[in-house]
């Protein structure tokens, strides 16, 4: 799969809202961005610079004083899934959960071809 490029949206509950979340997680050296602080025309783009960018997601309904946070990566290369694990590691710490409306939404470019709407 030499020239693909992935990315992936997690969503999931977390006991931090996406703002708290991204604090915390940059504190543990995974590099974070709330994704409407960054300039509107980036707000949808998966980064290139290997951070993550967080954004509310209403669709997950979370019980309690639980935030619904949909994490999206950075753009990666299929050889390298494990630049993952530090990000992966940190939510499991801080208690960074799934439910049954969760998803994991992977995207994947391909190299030679480009697809236009019309």
């Amino acid at each position: 799969m030499e020239g693909f490029l992935f990315g992936f949206e997690l969503e999931t509950v977390s006991p931090f809202d996406k703002r708290q979340l991204s604090s915390v997680l940059n504190r543990k050296g995974v590099t974070t961005v709330v994704a409407e602080d960054l300039p509107y025309d980036k707000k949808d783009d998966y980064l290139v610079d290997g951070s993550y960018s967080l954004v509310n997601d209403g669709s997950i309904s979370p019980k309690g004083s639980n935030f619904g946070v949909e994490i999206r990566s950075c753009i990666f290369a299929l050889y390298c899934p494990d630049m993952h694990k530090p990000l992966f590691d940190a939510l499991k710490e801080l208690g960074v959960t799934t439910n049954a409306r969760c998803g994991l939404h992977i995207h994947v470019s391909h190299p030679t071809h480009i697809v236009t709407g019309k």
